[in-house]
């Protein structure tokens, strides 16, 4: 995945060295060339395998993947030269107002592509939906997303610094992520109940955002997937077996284990995030009491979720930053 994220970076960079080094507009052909060299290989490959793409439906595909990616190009295309006349306009000398007025046409212009970009690929949504299922559908915009945004963005705040507002950080795993935390939004003050749904959904959508992001970066977490099996065997149990009376003893069980799951990432991965959040999440997992009826420790519980959401958060955006320092090139 490094190889590629290398190559792809070089090919971005190559996009927007072509339209700073000139006046004239960036060629179709150089981007066709860009494409080529990088997605249409590269990025084929790397998506045939994570979809799990059998033979037939590799053939049908290919064609449409690339039908798709020359009519990306166009848009890449639009985009950068959209940023270089906007770079250009703001080296002249200008007055505030003159600036803020070109500022928010250049907001507004890009949105329009944004626009255009959003209706291509729902019409390729389509077509891909077609051969192979919906999940697999979605999961191939993701892995382009992630790849592109967490690459270019870094490359065209150089540019422009508005578009720090405008490209957001993004990751691979944005939809684990954006699971989780839509999950613990929607679920604030959500029942903990004896049929312990809510703490059986959290632990899940929790572990799974988890798992893409050590996937996604590539993390080697010692037997990460058997741990990540243990915790969410005893979730399934205090679910089934709602009338034990050892639920709060299992819950605390559980949660220490994801809070070492999560301190393991950290301590692995790398990524500089205060030491302290691992330790308060740790904490906060030993504050269940296995005395105390679980169901009356509902504060305990929100307590955990809303630490653990701090501590895989914080990883997560600093994974993309590093990234993005990795891949500067000046």
């Amino acid at each position: 995945m490094r190889t590629l994220l290398l190559t792809l970076i070089l090919s971005i960079l190559c996009s927007i060295s072509l339209s700073a080094q000139s006046d004239d507009e960036v060629s179709a052909q150089d981007y066709e060339r860009i494409i080529k060299n990088t997605f249409e290989v590269e990025f084929r490959e790397l998506a045939v395998e994570v979809l799990g793409l059998d033979e037939q439906t590799i053939e049908e595909f290919t064609p449409i993947y690339l039908d798709y990616m020359e009519e990306k190009a166009e848009i890449m295309k639009e985009r950068t030269a959209l940023i270089k006349e906007h770079k250009d306009e703001m080296s002249e000398d200008q007055s505030a107002a003159n600036v803020d007025d070109e500022t928010a046409d250049f907001v507004e212009n890009y949105m329009e592509i944004d626009i255009d970009e959003m209706q291509l690929e729902k019409n390729y949504y389509d077509k891909f939906e077609d051969i192979m299922t919906y999940k697999q559908a979605m999961r191939f915009f993701e892995l382009e997303e992630g790849f592109r945004s967490r690459i270019a963005r870094a490359q065209l705040v150089e540019y422009v610094p508005v578009m720090v507002e405008l490209e957001p950080v993004f990751v691979a795993y944005e939809l684990e992520k954006k699971d989780f935390n839509n999950w613990k939004d929607i679920n604030i003050d959500g029942r903990v109940g004896l049929d312990h749904n809510f703490t059986h959904d959290g632990l899940t959508k929790l572990l799974d955002y988890a798992a893409a992001m050590v996937e996604g970066e590539g993390i080697y977490v010692k037997n990460f997937d058997q741990r990540r099996k243990k915790v969410m065997k005893k979730a399934d149990q205090m679910r089934k077996n709602w009338k034990a009376d050892d639920h709060a003893a299992m819950a605390r069980e559980t949660f220490v284990m994801t809070a070492n799951l999560l301190r393991d990432i950290h301590n692995n991965s790398g990524l500089e995030i205060p030491e302290n959040l691992s330790i308060e999440l740790l904490e906060e997992a030993k504050q269940i009491n296995p005395n105390i009826l679980y169901v009356k420790q509902r504060d305990q519980v929100y307590n955990f979720f809303d630490k653990a959401e701090k501590v895989i958060n914080r990883l997560t955006t600093q994974a993309a930053l590093n990234d993005y320092d990795s891949y500067e090139m000046r």
